[in-house]
């Protein structure tokens, strides 16, 4: 009996070992992925916008109140570590059934690497509005001329669904935002009238998303060779590929909503200090 539990026990401890083994490469797996597609980056611009965004916010509630300390406040809101930690939390939870491996070695690749840097230039780049209008006119203007890039790019939005899923994130990001200042007191309206005055934005926010992300996409992937890009384009169409897109889309969706709501309890705040 004492041979049979002995055997039972170092059963268990193989057993132990073998999932500590696989959490361990799970793990080194996740982070491995967080590297390649370059979260701290996307979080440093992020956050870079989040901060020009409540200037423009501010500036178009009472120009008087986008102060230095209002600054401050935004970029406290949009911090860094916090988003961050929020992004990797989520995306740990949405890919907890995911087969990293694929993932990892695509976006570890030189196509991987060299898409990812391109996408981030591109974001940087956005900064200047006139680079983004410029963008935007652009692609009318290659659409107009049957460009095979714009075919190569329209395809790509349909095939992750890309103008629906910003639609919505930003919807409810508007809708959290407008909560933020009713909560704070600073607009009189009631869960009913929010969600009127969201889905009224609809169509614009439609419009806006569309020429956005088509100028995004010419100004990313225009120099790549055509066939590199549509390497990227079936890589999303993988059954991985969709899964992360999708958790991409929920985990930034669920951090900008909870921003959204703090910067609309903090707008409240500062409108209400300026008044007084």
């Amino acid at each position: 009996m004492a041979a049979v539990v002995r055997s039972i026990g170092a059963f268990c401890v193989a057993t132990v070992l073998s999932v500590q083994l696989a959490l361990a490469d799970r793990v080194a797996q996740f982070d491995a992925l967080m590297d390649a597609i370059r979260i701290s980056d996307t979080v440093e611009i992020l956050h870079s916008e989040g901060v020009q965004y409540g200037s423009n916010l501010i500036r178009d509630m009472m120009m008087d109140a986008d102060t230095p300390g209002w600054r401050i406040r935004v970029g406290q809101i949009y911090d860094e570590k916090r988003m961050q930690r929020l992004l990797t939390t989520g995306l740990t939870r949405e890919l907890a059934e995911v087969d990293l491996q694929p993932l990892v070695a695509f976006f570890a690749s030189q196509l991987g690497e060299d898409i990812i840097t391109a996408e981030l230039d591109a974001r940087k780049a956005f900064f200047d509005e006139a680079v983004e209008l410029a963008a935007r006119d652009r692609f009318e203007d290659m659409t107009g001329n049957d460009d095979p890039l714009v075919d190569q790019i329209t395809t790509m939005m349909s095939d992750s669904d890309l103008v629906n899923f910003n639609v919505m994130g930003i919807m409810n990001s508007n809708l959290m935002l407008y909560r933020g200042l009713a909560d704070g007191g600073a607009i009189d309206l009631g869960e009913e009238d929010i969600l009127r005055d969201v889905w009224t934005q609809e169509s614009g926010v439609r419009t806006e998303s569309t020429g956005w992300i088509q100028g995004y996409f010419l100004t990313a992937y225009g120099t790549l060779p055509e066939g590199d890009l549509e390497t990227y384009a079936a890589f999303w169409r993988t059954e991985e590929g969709r899964a992360l897109n999708a958790a991409l889309f929920a985990v930034f969706d669920q951090m900008y909503e909870e921003l959204s709501y703090l910067l609309g309890r903090a707008a409240a705040e500062q409108l209400n200090s300026e008044e007084l």
